[in-house]
């Protein structure tokens, strides 16, 4: 408790002796007058303009990919698709539907199966009927599924890769 004592008279001493702060009103002036002349500055040489072409493909890369109308299958063994390295699969389902009278047995996609094969991360958005039935960040070697609904023939795909880097 004397040491505390002692360590705020000791504060308070030195606060009184150091006075009040005044700023330096000089120190806000510029040499050589009140308007500077850009034309007469220093320019660094070795700083020179480069115009570049960025292809398509290059900015695609970084905006991400988007695809619409993508047609979910209705067969029983579908083959697996690749888009910008995000594999789907599908897993079918069945189901009877009334077609001129008879009981039809048709096929459609039940869940979709979404695999980051590259080495970055992704958002992947697949919307189907105006629905997002799959958002997810998936990391590398990541995956998710989602259930696409049943009346569902095309679906919307977004993937962009996330820069989450410091």
């Amino acid at each position: 408790m004397r040491l505390l004592t002692v360590v705020s008279l000791a504060c308070g001493a030195l606060a009184l002796a150091t006075g009040p702060f005044q700023p330096l009103t000089d120190s806000f002036t510029v040499d050589g007058g009140e308007s500077l002349d850009l034309k007469d500055a220093a320019v660094a040489q070795e700083i020179t303009r480069r115009d570049e072409e960025v292809s398509s493909s290059k900015l695609d890369k970084r905006t991400g990919f988007r695809m619409e109308n993508l047609i979910l299958p209705n067969e029983a063994n579908p083959q697996n698709v690749v888009y910008a390295g995000i594999t789907i699969s599908f897993i079918m389902a069945t189901r009877y539907v009334m077609r001129q009278g008879r009981r039809v047995q048709q096929w459609y996609t039940e869940s979709m199966y979404f695999q980051n094969n590259g080495a970055q991360r992704m958002a992947v958005q697949a919307v189907a009927l105006g629905e997002k039935f799959f958002y997810s960040r998936l990391d590398s070697n990541g995956a998710a599924s989602g259930n696409p609904n049943p009346k569902a023939s095309t679906f919307t795909l977004s993937i962009t890769p996330i820069n989450d880097e410091l």
